[in-house]
């Protein structure tokens, strides 16, 4: 009789380890889906009460809301507060009870250089989306446009703008703009472009921080 054969076991795995693979019942899942149901609110009148006097606003230039809250009251409206929404979106409303559309169409002019898209608040306000810094590496030099990365990023979200270095083209290592994303994951991908017949590899980075999903338009860009 021949030597018995040792068990193979996977290199670096114990044997004892690969008895403990957790598998899912989906089967059981699938029959559950049935029962499940949405969680249900019911909004009261003072829940609309407050909203329903302030507007919903675009951020022209790209700007912080911080920053665009300082201008407002270094401009003399100390009432009227610019509250984020998420990417370039606010909403404005004014303090001690007074009319925000009263407010803006005395001074339509200067409103009118920060903000677009101005609309009175509804309930279907609600889509969500952050704003996020792409570093787009590999882009060869004659392609180095806006309309460019306006393709580049958009799988990933809506173009802002880009930044004055990129416009500039100050440094040609990565192009950096500012896009508008409903992804809370941070943006790292890699993908093919062709150009003029040619095949390129460009990867899309997102500057980040501490936190996951963070929003560009809540901080103050360093100069």
């Amino acid at each position: 009789m021949g030597k018995k054969e040792e068990p193979r076991v996977k290199e670096g795995v114990k044997e004892n380890e690969e008895k403990k693979t957790w598998l899912p019942k989906v089967s059981k899942l699938e029959e559950k889906v049935d029962n499940l149901c949405p969680l249900l609110y019911n909004s009261k009148l003072e829940d609309h009460v407050w909203p329903s006097g302030g507007m919903v606003a675009t951020v022209v230039s790209g700007d912080s809301s911080l920053s665009l809250q300082q201008r407002v009251e270094d401009a003399g409206f100390a009432n009227v507060v610019v509250t984020p929404m998420g990417s370039d979106r606010v909403f404005m409303y004014c303090t001690r009870g007074e009319d925000i559309w009263k407010v803006f169409n005395d001074v339509v002019h200067f409103f009118g250089m920060l903000f677009s898209d101005l609309h009175k608040w509804s309930s279907e306000d609600i889509i969500y989306e952050r704003g996020a810094w792409i570093r787009i590496y590999g882009t060869p030099v004659h392609a180095w446009n806006e309309c460019f990365f306006k393709i580049c990023v958009s799988d990933s979200g809506r173009f802002i703008r880009a930044d004055d270095c990129t416009v500039d083209r100050a440094r040609l290592d990565y192009a950096r703009v500012l896009i508008s994303t409903t992804i809370l994951e941070v943006v790292n991908s890699t993908f093919d472009v062709m150009i003029d017949g040619f095949n390129y590899v460009l990867k899309l980075v997102e500057e980040w921080g501490c936190n996951l999903g963070e929003d560009a338009f809540l901080s103050e860009e360093e100069t």
